[in-house]
């Protein structure tokens, strides 16, 4: 509605389908920055995962992670469908390289992520940095 009303100009997040099917009236620009990715889980009552065999857990573990894969496959699919979908209806639409994606990435590192460890905590924020190779902050 703010997109709509022109309360706001922009907006950042959700998958170019998301877009298409919502926005798409109101977006004259798309930017494939690779901010925002659609989980799939699979839950599991604990006490039923450790009253399975061993055997068993990795046969469930290797079903998730084919599963996984499967997934993110099928997001790249569409992500390139609905971005072929907003480029043939008039949106601009723009992918960046790797190259201007890694410094998009390391500015927003340096000077965004040192905001975020007062929002939700460095323990959070580190946790984050370590899963991306990065040094943590004391």
């Amino acid at each position: 509605m703010a997109l709509q009303t022109k309360l706001v100009d922009a907006q950042v997040g959700g998958q170019p389908y998301n877009t298409w099917s919502t926005f798409r009236d109101v977006v004259k620009c798309w930017v494939q920055y690779n901010t925002h990715f659609q989980n799939s889980f699979v839950y599991m009552n604990n006490d039923l995962w450790k009253s399975l065999s061993k055997e068993d857990q990795d046969i469930i573990q290797q079903a998730s992670i084919n599963q996984a894969k499967k997934s993110f496959k099928q997001a790249q699919e569409q992500d390139r469908k609905y971005m072929k979908m907003m480029a043939d209806s008039g949106i601009k639409v723009i992918v960046p390289t790797d190259k201007e994606l890694a410094k998009l990435a390391t500015v927003a590192r340096k000077k965004v992520w040192p905001v975020m460890d007062k929002v939700i905590g460095k323990k959070i924020m580190n946790q984050m940095r370590a899963k991306a190779g990065i040094q943590l902050v004391k």
